[in-house]
């Protein structure tokens, strides 16, 4: 039974030994202020301070009311300290980040700035120009190319109309006012070409002309010989009784007969010179066929020379303008820019060349938060932070808000850094809990975080470095 009772009442002499222990720097103070001094000398045997005379009622009561203060002030100290209850914090440092990348604005093509319209913070729209580079052999080659394409237009309007026949060339109004002397020039050689094979033509006509003419005589004189050949032959017929009977010459038979050979073959003379020139009017007129053929087919060929040709100065032209269009560095999305790299008018930039960073207007705006290795028990997602901005004095504006989203499963560790968890923290409401005024948030701000945990009494904080002494005490390594 008593020993069932010591273990019982151990718990309160634990107590209060430990309130004994604690009160008795106060009971010290208490009989250096209130009690009896220690016994003196004065000349022969000391002086009794502790007898009752010596001894003021007052200065009894006094102490005793102090002693009962400093009892009840400690008892309620405990008393709280059992009860009143704490947020347990978790410190981090952090920095502000986008979920969305960063938009980089970098120039495409080499040259100098010749202006600067990205400004730190400014918002800018999507397809404004903040910065406009200059290359003087890009605009000079895409001259010499612009110059170049139109003329092979120009050359490839004027042969298709020879290749097709026309005997007009149109230009359309947009190339006349682009090239006017392309236009011209076009123009009056298509004319000269058409003039040259008219002439040709004309030539070869006017030759089937003469052999037309001359196929008429040759027939006209092969109808005359044929004729006179058909009188001879009625000659010889009246001669031949005569001559049989003796009443005429046997010599005018024969010059009859001569006649009539020779205006034959003179008949036979002219019918084949006329066929001879049936074959070269034929022959003249296969000349014009062949010449308009061969002026259509050789303007055929450089056609499609030319449209090749402009094929490839229309596509070498597009390239040339897109590099004068990229002279203009435009913005890719609406946004605020966060960075400006390049900020000096006359700058040379190479192809590829970082010009500024650009944060999404839509975005939202998250916190990378560096958790120790100690803490990360202590951090679960949903839990509450309390987030101040390097940039504003919280004591002023207060901090805002934020909740955990994610805390990472594995360590970061950076080098020459000591390892962390990465958590990362939303913000619902960009807003202050002390301060109206709107913070201006920007990727890379760095920020200190403070998450809320659990509840942990005052008494649990005052014993939490006894109790780890206390685990690792009386051990020999």
């Amino acid at each position: 039974m008593k020993v069932l009772m010591s273990i019982l009442l151990f718990p309160f002499r634990l107590v209060w030994r430990l309130i004994s222990l604690i009160l008795s720097p106060f009971k010290w103070l208490f009989n250096k202020l209130f009690g009896a001094p220690p016994p003196m000398m004065l000349g022969g045997a000391p002086i009794d301070h502790s007898a009752p005379e010596m001894l003021t009622d007052k200065a009894g009561i006094k102490g005793q009311v102090l002693y009962v203060l400093i009892s009840v002030f400690f008892i309620v100290a405990v008393i709280w300290a059992v009860n009143a209850e704490i947020d347990e914090q978790v410190r981090a440092e952090g920095m502000v980040f986008t979920p969305s990348e960063v938009q980089h604005v970098q120039s495409r093509l080499p040259g100098s700035v010749v202006l600067i319209n990205a400004k730190l913070g400014r918002e800018v729209e999507k397809g404004e120009v903040l910065y406009r580079l200059e290359d003087e052999d890009v605009t000079a080659n895409f001259a010499d190319n612009e110059i170049a394409l139109n003329a092979a237009r120009a050359a490839e309007l004027r042969l298709s109309a020879e290749a097709s026949g026309a005997t007009r060339l149109i230009f359309p109004a947009e190339l006349v006012g682009a090239a006017p002397d392309m236009v011209e020039k076009e123009a009056s050689l298509f004319t000269t070409r058409a003039e040259a094979l008219a002439k040709r033509v004309s030539v070869l006509r006017d030759n089937i002309a003469t052999l037309q003419k001359t196929i008429i005589e040759k027939e006209a004189e092969e109808r005359i010989s044929l004729q006179k050949a058909a009188l001879v032959a009625e000659e010889i017929a009246l001669l031949r009784p005569l001559v049989d009977a003796g009443h005429e010459p046997r010599a005018v038979m024969l010059s009859a007969r001569a006649r009539h050979q020779q205006e034959t073959g003179a008949a036979e003379l002219a019918r084949l010179a006329a066929d001879a020139r049936r074959a070269d009017l034929v022959s003249k007129r296969r000349e014009i066929e062949s010449a308009i053929a061969n002026f259509r087919a050789g303007a055929a060929e450089a056609l499609v020379e030319e449209q090749t040709k402009a094929a490839q100065l229309l596509a070498r032209q597009d390239a040339l303008r897109g590099k004068v269009r990229h002279a203009d560095v435009r913005a890719p999305l609406r946004g605020t820019v966060s960075a400006v790299h390049v900020k000096t008018v006359g700058a040379v930039v190479q192809a590829g060349t970082m010009l500024a960073e650009i944060v999404p207007a839509e975005a939202r705006y998250l916190v990378r938060a560096q958790i120790l290795p100690q803490d990360v028990a202590d951090v679960q997602p949903g839990q509450v932070a309390r987030i101040s901005l390097a940039a504003y004095d919280p004591s002023r504006y207060g901090v805002i808000m934020g909740v955990v989203r994610q805390v990472a499963g594995n360590t970061t560790q950076p080098e020459n850094a000591m390892p962390f968890y990465e958590t990362i923290i939303a913000i619902p409401e960009v807003a202050f809990t002390k301060s109206p005024e709107t913070p201006v948030i920007t990727a890379g701000m760095p920020l200190q975080v403070d998450i809320l945990g659990g509840k942990r009494t005052i008494m649990n904080y005052i014993m939490t470095p006894i109790q780890k002494s206390l685990a690792t005490a009386f051990r020999e390594k």
